[in-house]
């Protein structure tokens, strides 16, 4: 019989962050297959404009993997960070109809990576699972 040794650890650091926080980190953010199907319809993101709109409000808990370094792989609360980007994406629209070009780059800087040389995307912050791409 043969015994194989490993060694489990886990590190857990709690630290409040405000969602400006999350969002500002020149990360990309990962939704990982495993990751349950987007389940959000409408009333749920009505519920959740209404809750930010009515000043500030706490997100609940976001579980991170954040061994990979400008990778984060999101554990728990992708639902969340998701509708968070919806709701930026929908903001961007909205900004460009209005011709607020200064709050569409805002809202561009924290949705994707950019070139600062030619002012192009690269890259989107959020890489999310085959099963809700579409979303």
């Amino acid at each position: 019989m043969t015994f194989i040794n490993f060694v489990y650890t886990t590190m857990i650091n709690a630290e409040k962050r405000s969602i400006e926080e999350i969002l500002t980190k020149s990360v990309k953010y990962i939704v990982p297959d495993n990751q349950r199907n987007f389940e959000w319809k409408k009333e749920h993101a009505e519920e959740f404009w209404e809750d930010i709109s009515s000043g500030e409000v706490f997100l609940g808990t976001f579980v991170f993997d954040i061994s990979k370094g400008k990778e984060i792989t999101i554990v728990d609360g992708q639902q969340r960070l998701t509708t968070i980007f919806i709701l930026l994406a929908a903001l961007r629209i909205q900004a460009r109809k209005i011709e607020s070009s200064g709050q569409v780059l805002a809202i561009q800087n924290i949705l994707s990576f950019i070139d600062n040389t030619t002012g192009r995307t690269i890259e989107g912050k959020l890489e999310t699972s085959p099963s809700i791409r579409s979303v």
